[in-house]
C-alpha cells in the first residue's frame, strides 16, 4: 500500500492527508498535548502540532495571520479534509460553538448589552448577568454565550 505524502517545506518531514507524519520512511510517534491536540517532535526536539503540518502541506488558503480550524470540532481528527485556514476570531467562535453545547434547549437565551455589561434574557421579563444566569441554570458562562451566538445567527438568517 502506497500512502501519498507531501514534504513539509520547513521541517522536511513527510505528511499524509490523514495526519500521519513520517521521517526517513518511519512514522513518527504522536503525543497528545494541551487540550487534546496531537503533536510530534519534527526537528531537533522542537514540538510541532500535527494539524498545523497537515494544513501547511495539504490545505489551500494559508495566509499570514490565519490559524488552522478543525471543522468537526474534534482536535484529534487531523485529516486534511477536516482542516481549514480561518482568522483567530472565526476559530475562537467555532471552538465555542462546537465545544460548549451544554445549555439546555429549553433555556431561552438572548444576549444584549445593558449598562456596559452583557446580560441575557432567561424568561419573558427576567434579565440577569451571564454569570448569575449560568449559576442559576447550571451551565457554564461560555455555554451561555455560545448559545446566544447560535440564536443571533438563527435570527439573522430569518
Amino acid at each position: 500500500m502506497n500512502i501519498q505524502t507531501r514534504t513539509h517545506p520547513v521541517f522536511g518531514v513527510e505528511v499524509s492527508q490523514d495526519g500521519r507524519i513520517y521521517r526517513n520512511g518511519k512514522e513518527l510517534h504522536q503525543n497528545i498535548g494541551h487540550y487534546g491536540y496531537r503533536r510530534v517532535f519534527a526537528v531537533s526536539g522542537r514540538t510541532t502540532y500535527v494539524h498545523r503540518l497537515v494544513a501547511e502541506c495539504w490545505c489551500d488558503g494559508q495566509e499570514e495571520g490565519l490559524v488552522v480550524n478543525h471543522k468537526d470540532g474534534d482536535v484529534s481528527n487531523n485529516a486534511a479534509d477536516n482542516l481549514e485556514w480561518v482568522t483567530l476570531a472565526q476559530n475562537s467562535r467555532h471552538g465555542h460553538l462546537s465545544r460548549y453545547k451544554t445549555v439546555p434547549e429549553h433555556a431561552k437565551v438572548s444576549a444584549t448589552r445593558k449598562k456596559h455589561s452583557f446580560v441575557m434574557q432567561i424568561e419573558e421579563d427576567e434579565w440577569m448577568s451571564f454569570v448569575l444566569a449560568a449559576r442559576r441554570r447550571g451551565f457554564t458562562t461560555t455555554a451561555a454565550w455560545a448559545r446566544s451566538l447560535l440564536k443571533a445567527d438563527a435570527d439573522a438568517a430569518t
